[in-house]
């Protein structure tokens, strides 16, 4: 295997990661706003939105503080419990969801 191609990782080792990481640190990727890609363009955003992925809510609050409907999922629990404070905390609604979004079908 070339070190471009990473092994696939199984649901239960990623969510044990994510949590880890989680529990011992704030994450490099929670930047306490959305990741930019987002900012630009969300003047072309419509509709609901569901937030897959969401970690403590960024982009989720952006998106909810723009009048928009949202809901936000992610498989770590803390990273849940951190979003819905900052929910709380800026009087927003936001309905955040402990799921796995490869399972949702299922």
């Amino acid at each position: 295997m070339s070190n471009t191609q990473l092994p696939m990782q199984d649901e239960k080792s990623a969510q044990a990661g994510f949590s880890k990481i989680y529990a011992e640190s704030n994450p490099p990727w929670d930047i306490g706003k959305p990741q930019p890609p987002f900012i630009a363009v969300a003047d072309q955003v419509v509709g609901p939105i569901l937030d897959s992925g969401c970690g403590t809510g960024g982009t989720s609050l952006y998106f909810a503080a723009r009048g928009e409907q949202v809901i936000g999922i992610d498989f770590v629990e803390e990273a849940i419990r951190r979003a819905r404070v900052k929910a709380d905390e800026r009087d927003l609604h936001v309905e955040f969801l402990v799921k796995d979004a490869m399972t949702l079908g299922t």
